[in-house]
């Protein structure tokens, strides 16, 4: 190469040609010099290569390059799984490498089976790199402007024959133009997801009816659809083990009835999730026992978001092992009925033997109750679970037994429609937790407003009676329930142990005689009800102050004469002017 360059430089200097040669020989002169530098060019590549060839990583066979380029594309894909349809992944840089990297990468077809849709062009390339390997599709074309991903889709989808997964999020406008190819058959699809974005029309959508895969998805097992028109007789809602519609319109009167039916094909469901999908329903409390029952003996996960009556008429069809999560979202005016629920409960949680067609190995109690009063919002919530207070540790990771015996059983939220009226959030709560049977609860966790609420009553007394079983209370944000609480009642919660008072603000200026006529919370009062326990042989065993204010040394003094263990306070100085004494703090840790 060096002998040619030399003899072309000569040639070049021997005539004398110039850019004020003649026209001719300054273009045979370019085109020669252009051929000679193809050629250095060629071997300089081939050096390269052969040098590249010599390396350490060359000594890598190419099973385990592909093996590596396939955790990478993985890798990358679980952290980006609806990707923008114009964009071109990371991983794809392998095959730019080096001339070894990019002839292994091009002839794994397991690499190019996710298909991209930055242009038709690339759609063409990735069909023939994966050969004839299963097809996966995620893709989001919400935020794309270009029509060029949407033409590379309706490209893609012409295959569905060897589309395995499929999941496309676009407005209504593109389902309607770019999805009709979804008439066509698909002989191995596997989870199909479609949600659309509420731009466009509502008559601009795709309808989910009985010509969707021309009725033909024999391997479909996961379905999720969103804002579509669904047709609930459509073939491909049979043979399910996970169904999602959310916010779905229907394409003719639906009922109570349709939906189980529906239901009654899915024999293998393990999860379910309907959210403001159901038909409305009677405002009266429907007898499960008058009904006859869909089995879901393979249930794991039911999901549930709509009006308190649509859910309680779903439940009543429903028959699933008590071992499934059951998370329920309930929408209700403050005249509902809230107690509407009580049939479901009683018959996951009612110890007494009944007529079930899936065996029961054990019955579940409820261990664990956290009630989020949700003051500010117009959500509060329940979850019902199984910790045990034995094995709970607050610093150390849950083992895997620990950390199944944790999983709540049951999650209730409230919403109220009327928000603005809260006059009766407490007595709904205070109906709802007396359908539950608490009789074995042992830990309780509350998240409530700072300041309580004189007008409502004891709120943990009636709604948890006398709680024989408790052994640790956590509270969020007040400790006011939980003095009045021990105050009016002494018998409540005799197994008592422990308590943990998270960002509580305590009143520094109280001066009550009977904490009933205080409506914050004090330490004055916390002491008092503490001490009456103590006295009646009830003494606490430890009391935890998590990020709270305004305890003085006094009051740490009184504390430790009342109970056993006392963590984590926080004391201010005091001052004749409160808000100065927020200023002096000093941290002691006693243990």
């Amino acid at each position: 190469m060096a002998a040619e360059l030399s003899t072309i430089t000569g040639f070049l200097m021997k005539t004398g040609i110039s850019a004020t040669s003649p026209e001719k020989v300054v273009q045979e002169t370019l085109d020669r010099i252009d051929k000679e530098i193809e050629t250095v060019t060629l071997s300089l590549c081939s050096l390269r290569s052969w040098r590249n060839s010599l390396s350490h990583v060359s000594r890598l066979p190419p099973e385990l390059l592909s093996a590596i380029f396939l955790e990478y594309a993985l890798d990358w894909h679980f952290e980006n799984i609806m990707i923008c349809a114009d964009q071109v992944p990371d991983w794809v840089s392998v095959s730019h490498v080096c001339r070894t990297w990019r002839h292994v990468a091009v002839n794994c077809p397991a690499l190019w089976t996710r298909l991209f849709l930055a242009s038709c062009r690339w759609v063409d390339v990735l069909l023939a790199r994966s050969k004839t390997s299963p097809l996966s599709i995620y893709v989001d074309l919400s935020h794309v402007h270009s029509s060029e991903p949407r033409m590379a889709l309706a490209k893609a989808l012409g295959h569905m024959d060897r589309i395995q997964h499929l999941w496309v999020c676009c407005s209504r406008a593109d389902s309607a133009e770019y999805l009709h190819q979804l008439n066509a058959a698909a002989p191995i699809l596997r989870s199909f997801r479609l949600c659309l974005t509420p731009i466009g029309y509502p008559d601009q959508q795709t309808s989910i009816d009985e010509d969707t895969f021309a009725g033909s998805a024999p391997s479909l097992r996961e379905l999720s659809i969103e804002r579509c028109r669904v047709d609930w007789s459509s073939p491909i809602l049979s043979g399910l083990t996970s169904l999602n519609l959310s916010r779905i319109s229907t394409m003719s009167l639906l009922s109570m009835d349709i939906v189980v039916r529906t239901i009654s094909r899915l024999p293998d469901l393990r999860q379910l999730r309907l959210e403001g999908s159901l038909p409305s329903a009677s405002t009266r409390s429907t007898d499960s026992r008058d009904v006859d029952k869909v089995l879901l003996p393979k249930l794991e996960n039911v999901t549930l978001i709509d009006s308190i009556f649509s859910i309680a008429a779903l439940l009543a069809h429903l028959e699933f092992p008590r071992s499934a999560f059951v998370h329920l979202n309930c929408v209700y005016f403050a005249s509902s009925n809230i107690t509407i629920l009580q049939p479901f409960i009683e018959e996951r949680f009612n110890d007494s033997p009944r007529l079930s067609r899936i065996p029961r190995s054990f019955t579940r109690h409820i261990l664990s109750l956290d009630l989020d009063y949700g003051v500010e919002q117009d959500t509060w919530s329940v979850v019902c679970g199984t910790l045990n207070p034995d094995t709970y540790q607050t610093d150390c990771p849950y083992t895997m037994d620990e950390y199944l015996d944790t999983q709540p059983l049951l999650r209730l939220e409230f919403t109220e429609r009327d928000f603005w009226f809260r006059g009766g959030r407490s007595e709904s709560l205070i109906s709802f937790c007396r359908t539950l049977p608490l009789l074995h609860l042992r830990r309780l966790t509350m998240c409530d407003s700072r300041h309580g609420d004189s007008s409502i009553g004891c709120l943990l007394t009636e709604a948890l009676g006398d709680a024989p079983e408790l052994r640790v209370i956590e509270l969020r944000g007040s400790a006011h329930r939980l003095i009045r609480a021990l105050f009016r009642d002494t018998t409540f919660a005799p197994a008592l142990t422990g308590v943990e008072l998270r960002n509580v603000k305590f009143s520094s200026s109280c001066r009550a005689q009977n904490p009933l006529e205080h409506s914050g919370s004090c330490v004055r009062c916390l002491r008092h009800v503490l001490a009456s326990r103590a006295q009646v042989g009830l003494t606490l065993q430890t009391l935890i102050f998590n990020n709270c204010s305004r305890i003085g040394e006094d009051d740490v003094k009184g504390l430790r004469e009342v109970v056993w263990q006392l963590e984590g306070v926080v004391v201010r100085e005091r001052s004749v002017d409160s808000d100065i004494s927020d200023l002096d703090e000093l941290l002691y840790r006693i243990s």
